[in-house]
Formats: C-alpha cells, structure tokens, sequence
C-alpha cells in the first residue's frame, strides 16, 4: 500500500500528501489510524530518512494485512474471482 504523494512534474506537494493521509486514514481501524497519525507526525518535514521510514512501516502494515488475510479461514475459489472481476 504505497501512496505516491507527487503532485506535477513530480515534486511532493502537501495536498497530495494530505489527500492520501485523509484516503488511508478513512480505511484504518481507530487503533491503525492513530498509528498512521504518530508515524505521519514523525515524517512531516524531516525529508529523506522519513520517507523511508514510512516505506518500511508501510512495509510492515502489508506484511500485517496479508498476515491476516492468509489466517482467514476458508478459500474463494477462483471461478469465483474471476466473475467478480467479470473475466
């Protein structure tokens, strides 16, 4: 779950960063938007070093998800993905 917080020609803007805060934030449990925050209060302004300290959380975060995801019980058989995708 990368976000690219680039605005034209490529160089960082803060509403494209706040767009996509606001975007992740919104799909977040209470206790994963408030580590989202701490993590973003860190990076704000502290350039290169903080962008990648927020890969490696974000990193981490999709290593938690397929954790979970792979834990769930069950399968969803793949003529089932694929209509759902309409293929």
């Amino acid at each position: 779950m990368r976000y690219n917080h680039c605005g034209r020609n490529g160089e960082a803007t803060v509403s494209a960063a706040r767009d996509a805060l606001l975007d992740l934030a919104g799909k977040l449990t209470e206790d994963e938007a408030a580590a989202v925050l701490t993590v973003a209060r860190a990076v704000a302004g502290s350039g290169r070093s903080a962008r990648r300290r927020l890969r490696e959380w974000e990193d981490r975060a999709d290593v938690r998800a397929a954790r979970k995801a792979l834990a769930e019980p069950g399968e969803i058989p793949l003529s089932a993905v694929k209509a759902q995708l309409g293929l």
